[in-house]
């Protein structure tokens, strides 16, 4: 539901940040949750019986139900096509209204006549009053000073070979944009995976296996911010949806692996298991880079995703 609010909300170029905080969010809270976790199991906690973990559970019922009122009680419908329905019935109402009272005809900013003034009688003596070549003349020195004086504020990178090859191939006004970066940054996660199954031992400082988990996250965390806005961009007023899609399937995943990871680690070990993972995140690597080159392609195979570029 956050993914598609923070969808509605902002527009594509600006929804980076915002979308990078929530992200960020949901995995710090991931190495977060245990550690505060341990803390209320030790303060609630008896060291006779052991008690104390189910308050970690009661926390997080109060927590969310707070949080649920709140979200009932101060959240207002953000989802574009809802928004204009209801106010397309609110003008409807009050043109009806304004019809039962004899009111009838246009509004008309108050703009509108000022505009006009100076306009409208330009255009006329351009047509009327001038003969041909000075109309001529007159249009080419408007274009030639427009032309003049924007040359200056034009980038120089805009004519640079380099740029131009860039942006033919590598354009910023489509979905795949937000995979660029992932292409690279996504590397940290198998790089991560095979340090700490490979750096995993007694004889190595506890804290180089810590750093190469924090690899890995640093990975994830691309991964997981290019995930939610290319699934944005590309879903538009049905992000909620898609990303909610996204969301069961990642957690599905996430309650599943835990009941496996001790026996992978137990039958494997360290080193096999840490390469095993590490194996499987190369070979996932590739997917940003297919989405890249072959993304736009794959949509066209849609005709849900051609009706929604079409709107």
């Amino acid at each position: 539901m956050v993914g598609g609010f923070i969808t509605d909300l902002w527009a594509k170029e600006n929804r980076n940040t915002p979308m990078a905080i929530f992200s960020g969010a949901g995995i710090v809270g991931t190495g977060a949750g245990p550690m505060a976790a341990a803390a209320i199991v030790h303060f609630h906690g008896n060291e006779q019986t052991g008690a104390g973990w189910e308050w970690v559970f009661w926390h997080m019922a109060i927590l969310t139900g707070a949080t649920a009122v709140l979200l009932l009680v101060f959240m207002r419908e953000s989802r574009g096509p809802v928004l204009l329905s209801r106010k397309a019935n609110a003008l409807n109402k009050w043109y009806e209204e304004l019809e039962q009272l004899g009111v009838y005809g246009v509004v008309f900013p108050h703009v509108e006549p000022d505009i006009g003034s100076t306009s409208q009688p330009r255009r006329i003596r351009w047509v009327v009053k001038e003969d041909e070549d000075r109309v001529s003349i007159s249009h080419m020195i408007t274009i030639l000073s427009a032309d003049h004086f924007a040359e200056p504020a034009n980038p120089t990178y805009a004519y640079s070979n380099f740029w131009t090859f860039m942006r033919r191939h590598f354009p910023v006004d489509v979905p795949e944009s937000r995979l660029y970066f992932t292409c690279i940054t996504t590397l940290l996660l198998p790089i991560g995976l095979f340090l700490f199954g490979f750096l995993s031992r007694p004889e190595i400082h506890h804290a180089v296996p810590a750093v190469a988990i924090g690899i890995a996250t640093i990975g994830i965390y691309s991964v997981y911010l290019a995930t939610f806005n290319y699934i944005a961009d590309t879903y538009g007023p049905y992000a909620s949806s898609a990303l909610a899609a996204q969301s069961f399937c990642r957690n599905i995943m996430g309650g599943t692996f835990p009941l496996i990871t001790t026996i992978l680690f137990q039958n494997l070990g360290e080193k096999r298991a840490g390469g095993l993972l590490g194996g499987i995140a190369t070979a996932l690597g590739i997917v940003p880079w297919i989405l890249v080159f072959f993304g736009e392609r794959i949509r066209k195979w849609s005709k849900f995703a051609q009706g929604l570029e079409k709107s």
